[in-house]
């Protein structure tokens, strides 16, 4: 009991720590994520139902790059004009598209077809979205306490994905007007927050009396595009980048090469005593299982590595993480893919806030829409390879795709290590310490 007061003590003072922006946005962010939950990941079920499958696969091509465009751009005009008014820009946007799209689809109207451009659109600002948010939280906190702020995000995050999709599950199909209005509902909160309570310390390029401005020599010398190319000059950022792909590609093997493995290789049997089940029920468990995890163990495993080294957690971090999906993409025995899945969460906890972190150490403070907004572009390139694989399931022995994916965690892993020395020599970091923490 006395230790549960004390894991409790520290998780008060150090979220006191926060600024009061981060604070803010965490409880926004929550907010939003939970009510986009609701509605995003049963519109594919939507759309098909309503346009067929393969029409709906294409349409969502379009969704992917509509937020990959979103991101670049964001990144870029979060440095020239602001985080708050492209965060003020984005919300206000989604505003309008969710109430559009519900009265699209009113007991008095209803078209399909609006309602994918709407979505389209929406999916375009919450793309410009993600950096701002992403480059003020950098600009509201203190270096030492990124790691945990990453953490808190992460369970956040987990929190209200299990809250929305529990509601979409079993509203979505019937009550999917309302639904939706209750997104564009958050949406006003989020947007009346940033108009309000949210204060942007970032000085974008303005012009002065002389004619001369404010903005970074970096970008200032030439166009955006060459902008973006000028990044690949960074190192440290191009090993992130190609570290965060390497992880997206292996993580989203689950609803693709895992999805269809466990399909055909698990056939319904029984699992203890009277309960049954097949490679769709098991997938769906997992990810549930993966869910809860986060939620209940996510503070004691950052306090359990406190005193790790930084890059022997993150190591270990990527190949636990690696090492169970290898099992999951072999595996028959179900059990042991609940086990596979316990050491693919422990991994997650330890390696995604200090990523996150690296990142965030990286981004230069004039150009941190910038790197958010092509960092962002790892995750979707990784899920399109993800499914790109599904193509070479009949043509490549499974040891083959086995194998790739373990090299994609082995390289994680090393660039990850190779990170934090860089970052260490770049920012003169001496011998790691971890923030004290009071209790009370």
């Amino acid at each position: 009991m006395s230790n549960k007061l004390n894991l409790m003590g520290r998780l008060n003072n150090l979220f006191n720590h926060f600024g009061k922006n981060v604070r803010i946005r965490f409880c926004v962010d929550f907010l939003m994520n939970a009510s986009f939950t609701m509605v995003v990941p049963y519109l594919p079920i939507y759309f098909s139902q309503r346009v067929g499958t393969s029409l709906t696969g294409i349409m969502f091509a379009g969704v992917i790059l509509a937020g990959i465009i979103g991101g670049i751009t964001g990144g870029m005009l979060d440095d020239r004009i602001g985080r708050r008014k492209i965060m003020l820009i984005a919300e206000g946007t989604t505003i309008v598209t969710y109430t559009l799209i519900a009265f699209c689809n009113s007991p008095w109207w209803n078209n399909v077809y609006l309602t994918f451009l709407l979505y389209v659109i929406s999916m375009l600002f919450f793309g410009m979205l993600s950096p701002a948010v992403s480059a003020l939280l950098i600009d509201s906190s203190q270096p030492e306490y990124r790691k945990y702020m990453y953490q808190f995000q992460y369970w956040l995050v987990n929190l209200a994905l299990a809250s929305g999709s529990l509601i979409g599950g079993f509203f979505f199909q019937k009550y999917y007007f309302v639904l939706f209005l209750l997104v564009a509902l958050s949406d006003v909160i989020a947007f009346l927050s940033t108009l309000l309570l949210i204060t942007d310390d970032f000085e974008p390029v303005r012009k002065s009396k002389d004619g001369e401005d404010n903005e970074d020599p970096a970008i200032k010398k030439v166009g955006m595009m060459q902008t973006l190319f000028g990044l690949i000059k960074d190192r440290l950022f191009v090993m992130y980048f190609l570290a965060s792909f390497s992880l997206a590609t292996i993580s989203c093997q689950m609803t693709n090469y895992i999805a269809i493995h466990m399909t055909e290789a698990i056939p319904r049997q029984q699992l203890i005593g009277s309960f049954y089940l097949n490679g769709m029920n098991l997938l769906g468990m997992l990810q549930s299982e993966n869910t809860l995890l986060v939620i209940c163990c996510t503070f004691m495993v950052t306090f359990l590595v406190q005193k790790i080294s930084q890059r022997v957690t993150v190591v270990a971090g990527v190949m636990l993480f690696a090492l169970g999906y290898v099992y999951m993409m072999v595996g028959t025995v179900p059990l042991l893919f609940f086990l596979a899945m316990l050491i693919t969460t422990v991994g997650e906890l330890l390696y995604v806030p200090i990523g996150q972190n690296f990142l965030a150490d990286l981004a230069p403070d004039r150009q941190r829409g910038l790197y958010m907004g092509i960092a962002g572009l790892s995750g979707s390139f990784g899920m399109i390879l993800a499914s790109l694989m599904i193509t070479f399931v009949n043509i490549l022995p499974s040891a083959v795709i086995v194998v790739i994916v373990s090299l994609f965690g082995i390289l994680a892993a090393f660039l990850y290590a190779r990170l934090d020395i860089g970052i260490k020599e770049k920012l003169k970091i001496p011998a790691e310490s971890s923030p004290k923490f009071k209790t009370r």
